[in-house]
């Protein structure tokens, strides 16, 4: 699972006196004489709304990882991470990070980019508590587009998840909005730059002809969200047919297949299943 959370209550909480005193004096019958006051009555509740938008930003997203005691830097990335995390294990993902780094920007070309900060958890509990349950279970969250939460599993798949989340991070600054938007190209384009590739033979549904729609694949939840390993073979076939700067200038539409390609969508989802039919099945 990759969300990414924004504090929006918080911030409307802090910049509602200035909405509420707006309003009230819209409402008031006030003569032409009352109306050059309304600007200094105003100025010092946009003044403080201003300012807690800035603290917010400086200070929210990345709070937690503060108190981490240790720290390290690479040169594409700012590691955080706990007293319970042995250097070499963190030292593991920063190198999976750096070996991609150069393939996925060349790939996706986001542009200028700051170093990403990468927090890492040794500890479960404390992980899925930090993260307030957003998503039981899951290792990696993005938190903004210079933000990535890991929990250190040591499984064999941790790495490559490592480097799903980043690849998430990095089409943030192709499209701010591009967040699970939809879902199942989000999910495609990080699952094909952290290479989890499928065996689609191994997939019933697929070998029988019984292919999911694109918005299927976007509003699975739970235990069932064929989106993972099908997500490769989307990209793939997107990059064969218009290569890395149609799947780029697909990031940017979000996902919308008419404007990027001047398809429908069903026809690209006929193509797609020609594309594995001849690629995969044969």
């Amino acid at each position: 699972m990759h969300i990414l959370r924004l504090k929006i209550s918080t911030l409307f909480f802090k910049l509602q006196p200035s909405y509420t005193t707006i309003a009230m004096l819209h409402n008031r019958k006030l003569s032409l004489g009352h109306r050059p006051y309304l600007l200094i009555l105003l100025l010092p509740f946009l003044a403080f709304s201003m300012m807690m938008c800035k603290k917010d930003k400086e200070t929210e997203p990345f709070a937690k990882a503060l108190y981490f005691n240790k720290k390290s830097e690479s040169a594409h990335f700012i590691f955080y991470y706990d007293d319970g995390l042995d250097v070499s294990k963190a030292s593991s993902i920063e190198a999976a990070l750096e070996a991609s780094y150069d393939s996925i920007i060349n790939h996706l070309k986001p542009g200028a980019m700051p170093k990403i900060k990468i927090a890492i958890w040794s500890d479960k509990d404390q992980f899925e508590k930090d993260m307030g349950g957003w998503a039981p279970g899951a290792a990696g969250y993005i938190f903004s587009k210079e933000e990535v939460r890991l929990l250190y599993t040591g499984a064999p798949g941790m790495l490559r998840g490592a480097v799903h989340e980043f690849t998430h991070a990095v089409t943030l600054y192709i499209s701010e909005s591009f967040a699970n938007n939809p879902r199942w190209f989000w999910e495609s384009v990080a699952q094909y730059e952290c290479g989890e590739k499928t065996d689609l033979k191994k997939l019933s549904y697929i070998v029988n002809g019984e292919y999911p729609t694109l918005d299927e694949l976007s509003k699975e939840q739970g235990s069932v969200q064929r989106i993972y390993p099908l997500g490769y073979c989307i990209s793939e076939f997107i990059i064969s047919r218009w290569s890395y700067n149609g799947l780029r200038i697909l990031i940017i539409n979000n996902g919308n297949i008419k404007a990027s390609f001047g398809i429908e969508q069903q026809d690209f989802e006929i193509q797609w299943h020609r594309f594995i039919e001849e690629n995969y099945l044969k």
